[in-house]
């Protein structure tokens, strides 16, 4: 098989796009479409408001906007100090990390786990003291029943005691 018409094989084609991509994937690290070298910090709305609302409930005021431009600040040093350990491979066989990270999973069991349901003096207690919203008012519904003597004739109250029996009855 001559050069040129091996050239115009497809398994070649594919195999030669494959080594390709193979050789760039091992040269740069990581798959394509990811930049691993992109630094940029992005501060969303949503960890602005965040920011915001810790501040507040620790606070019990909101912050000024100097004071939320040196949260976001912060919030940037933090990322790139966290980021540098990661990369420096600081987060790996770290027995206070992996002690944290243990401690961390606990305490969310813990909340949850804590979650303890109340005694019957307890539920008693809050219905006494919110009784208003759990009684519901007395109601009355009635039906107009006639009994026409034109039609019915003599036997009308006849027929009206017998309904009025069965009715009162239940």
């Amino acid at each position: 098989m001559s050069w040129q018409r091996l050239l115009h094989e497809p398994l070649v084609h594919f195999l030669l796009a494959g080594s390709v991509l193979f050789g760039l994937s091992a040269l740069f690290g990581e798959s394509f479409g990811v930049n691993s070298n992109d630094t940029r910090i992005y501060v969303s709305a949503e960890k602005i408001q965040q920011l915001h609302e810790t501040w507040s409930r620790q606070r019990g005021t909101p912050p000024t906007a100097a004071q939320l431009r040196n949260l976001a600040e912060d919030f940037i040093r933090e990322e790139v100090l966290y980021r540098e350990a990661i990369a420096s491979g600081l987060d790996q066989d770290d027995t206070i990390v992996r002690r944290r990270l243990s401690q961390k999973v606990e305490f969310l069991a813990q909340s949850i786990a804590s979650t303890v349901e109340p005694a019957d003096a307890e539920v008693q207690q809050f219905f006494e003291d919110n009784k208003e919203k759990y009684i519901v008012p007395t109601q009355v519904a009635f039906s107009h029943v006639y009994f026409s003597s034109s039609r019915r004739g003599a036997q009308a109250p006849d027929d009206a005691r017998t309904v009025l029996a069965t009715l009162t009855s239940d």
